[in-house]
């Protein structure tokens, strides 16, 4: 009986990230003119889930929970997914980077809002 146990209880934790709920996530970037030239790779927890273009979308199927994501070389973010899963949209704009001989150098920056 105790063998019987203890073969369940192994197989239950080898098997049960195998068995983890996924839900379609939605990370959307809308059509803008500020940094509509570029196309960025979209990493969440350190997997590459694909290109957000100017207007496009990436579905990528997620475990509900906690996840850190960054869009291209930004800082990470932290977002939740829900059991059900979720759409979050990405926004583009510049922001000035540094100041080179007085002049202001200008770089993308990114922000992950859920919806």
């Amino acid at each position: 009986m105790k063998r019987i146990a203890l073969v369940l209880i192994v197989l239950f934790t080898v098997l049960a990230p195998a068995f983890a709920q996924t839900a379609p996530t939605y990370f959307v970037r809308p059509k803008a003119f500020k940094g509509s030239i570029l196309h960025l790779d979209l990493i969440c927890d350190g997997d590459r889930l694909g290109v957000l273009k100017n207007g496009g979308f990436v579905v990528a199927e997620m475990t509900a929970g906690k996840h850190t994501c960054q869009i291209g070389d930004s800082n990470l973010v932290a977002i939740v997914v829900d059991p059900g899963g979720s759409t979050f949209h990405v926004t583009t704009g510049m922001t000035q980077k540094s100041m080179i001989l007085g002049l202001r150098t200008l770089g993308p920056s990114f922000t992950i809002t859920k919806q």
